[in-house]
């Protein structure tokens, strides 16, 4: 297997590709850096309950570092468990003042 700093996986609520990262990284020995995409600004989307499986949230405990685009998704993150040490937030929008004239 050819070595690598790390494996990165994205997408719920599909998680075969994700658990075939993670499974991947752990033959390689590399970390497995998971973002989810959660979608929970809508508390009564019927769709939420897509993105909060318990399998989803057991493949989350499993990844070394998970990377989220918002404050909600870190919060949900940590309380199911994942230490805020393993938490990256990083968001997904650019500054406006910074890409216009």
């Amino acid at each position: 297997m050819a070595r690598c700093a790390a494996w990165f996986a994205v997408g719920f609520p599909s998680t075969v590709f994700s658990y075939a990262a993670l499974q991947t990284a752990r033959a390689a020995g590399a970390p497995l850096i998971l973002t989810p995409f959660l979608h929970l600004a809508t508390p009564d989307d019927p769709y939420r309950k897509h993105y909060t499986r318990p399998h989803q949230i057991r493949l989350l405990t499993e990844s070394d570092t998970v990377v989220v685009q918002t404050g909600l998704e870190a919060d949900a993150v940590a309380d199911w468990g994942i230490p805020r040490s393993r938490i990256l937030t990083l968001g997904m929008a650019v500054e406006h003042a910074e890409v216009t004239g």
